[in-house]
């Protein structure tokens, strides 16, 4: 190699112009929003909760059930609890957002990725899909298969939340498809209770799961960029407070909840300290949250719960699916 070279007399490169062509990557307009959207969203999570069927493990003891693992197991669950007496599961259809929860299980295993998910949900918030794909439809034949089941109660679109509770706090129902964040309530209304409750994941595929559960945080901790610069440092004083181990016990207890906090002991909360290994397991985000739409995310789940209320599959989903094109043009 020389020490010098004379470029005096060199050529111009003929293709250095096919270097300054811009260079761009294939997203829609729809896709860019949504992600400009949601990146200006930032919070810290505070609590922590799995929006996972709880199951009275006393019950199951009792009866010798194995907690089921996939969708052929929650079937068979479903037909030994109704032949024995109970409300195989006290789900909620009268309650729109209790009623979703087990979308998210629904949703977590039905695609090969998580890319792929949030691809064919994005699709649907945004009126690209509608919910009478192969896929979704999919979904909807499942919630079909547990209502054939009987996992459901008799009239499940008339089932509150507070009637719910009470099928699974009085254990005539030994599964409530809700969260952990609904075992205070049911140790409100029946002590007994207390260290009776597990978390299971309703895993809704015979095939290896991607993920054996959900979670989410929906007390989101964050400072108002708008207010002043004395206010900012006062809420950023009061969010290190609530950061500090001992006063996120303290919250944890009272509330029946998990944090994202360091140092926190749950031995104060039996169920707490017997759920807290569910932190461990792969979880996925509720998918559901997906669709932000909020006429979209109701009309979707509305379309679910007419299913499990008896209407048929094709015709359903094609007249929710005309419902939420009509809110999406209007």
């Amino acid at each position: 190699m020389r020490k010098e070279y004379d470029f005096s007399k060199a050529r111009k490169n003929p293709y250095a112009s096919q270097l300054k062509k811009q260079i761009t990557i294939r997203l829609d307009e729809d896709s860019i929003g949504y992600f400009k959207e949601i990146s200006e969203q930032v919070g810290i999570p505070y609590h922590y909760l799995f929006n996972d069927p709880v199951y009275n493990t006393e019950i199951f003891e009792k009866e010798g059930w194995k907690v089921p693992n996939n969708l052929s197991s929650t079937l068979a669950y479903c037909k030994a609890a109704k032949a024995k007496g109970y409300v195989p599961m006290a789900w909620m259809g009268a309650v729109r957002g209790q009623a979703a929860q087990i979308f998210n299980s629904m949703l977590m295993n039905s695609t090969s990725d998580y890319a792929t998910l949030e691809k064919n949900l994005l699709a649907i918030n945004t009126g690209k899909d509608d919910l009478t794909t192969p896929w979704f439809t999919g979904i909807a034949e499942n919630y079909k298969k547990m209502l054939d089941a009987d996992c459901f109660p008799e009239n499940p679109t008339g089932m509150t939340e507070a009637a719910g509770n009470n099928l699974f706090a009085t254990g005539k129902s030994p599964i409530l498809p809700t969260g952990s964040f609904s075992m205070g309530a049911v140790k409100a209304l029946n002590p007994a209770m207390t260290g009776k409750m597990q978390l299971m994941g309703l895993i809704a595929t015979d095939a290896k799961p991607n993920y054996v559960g959900i979670h989410n945080s929906t007390f989101i901790l964050g400072v108002n960029n708008k207010a002043t610069s004395s206010d900012q440092k006062i809420a950023l004083s009061f969010l290190s407070y609530l950061m500090q181990g001992e006063i996120g016990e303290i919250y944890a207890t009272g509330t029946t909840q998990h944090v994202n906090v360091l140092n926190v002991s749950y031995a104060k909360n039996v169920d707490l300290l017997n759920t807290s290994v569910w932190q461990s397991y792969k979880t996925l985000l509720a998918p559901r949250f997906l669709i932000t739409d909020a006429a979209v995310s109701n009309l979707t789940n509305d379309a679910l719960i007419a299913i499990v209320g008896g209407k048929p599959i094709d015709a359903t989903l094609a007249d929710f699916s005309k419902q939420i094109k009509q809110k999406l043009a209007g």
